[in-house]
């Protein structure tokens, strides 16, 4: 335990110093060291009262929550409504982007419908054969795609006469008007 006199110095040094500085302070105001003592107090109140304020959570008549908790959950309100407005034009921006490509899905579609011959009857059985397996291997490589982030790889386009692939096998039996 600190003896009498070692609080008394520890004090005086600090009030000495506390001095000085309000000295100083009252000279660079020019007015008394009273006067800035004074003012000193005064902004001292005021800024104790200002944060009574704002530590404040519920009002003294029990009205709803003020001061610091209200703050925080304002900015935590325009926080999200800022983030929401972001999702909000990325959500449109996907669905903008899926129109689009519904769109050129649709026109793909008609243009090859435009181009292709009818098939005769006696080879329909065949080309049904032959076009599921097509979509099966498609749908195959778009799965692919679509469970790795890295999107399209070499190898995941097979070759035109892998027999099992994306392009059609072209043989006469299947395309009677073609060589």
């Amino acid at each position: 335990m600190k003896s009498n006199r070692a609080r008394y110095e520890i004090r005086s040094y600090a009030g000495a110093e506390l001095y000085g500085r309000v000295v100083r302070e009252a000279a660079a105001r020019g007015m008394t060291v009273s006067e800035c003592v004074r003012r000193e107090l005064e902004d001292l109140y005021a800024y104790r009262d200002a944060l009574a304020d704002a530590l404040r959570i519920a009002g003294d008549d029990g009205g709803p929550a003020r001061g610091l908790l209200e703050a925080a959950l304002k900015g935590l309100e325009a926080r999200l409504v800022g983030n929401f407005a972001v999702q909000l034009q990325r959500l449109d921006r996907l669905i903008s982007d899926q129109s689009r490509l519904e769109a050129m899905i649709d026109r793909f579609y008609l243009g090859v419908m435009l181009h292709l011959e009818d098939v005769p009857d006696h080879v329909r059985p065949a080309r049904l054969k032959r076009a599921a397996e097509r979509h099966r291997a498609w749908r195959d490589v778009v799965d692919r795609i679509g469970s790795t982030t890295a999107g399209l790889q070499s190898g995941d386009t097979p070759g035109a006469t892998d027999g099992g692939g994306l392009a059609p096998t072209r043989t006469a039996d299947l395309h009677p008007h073609r060589e």
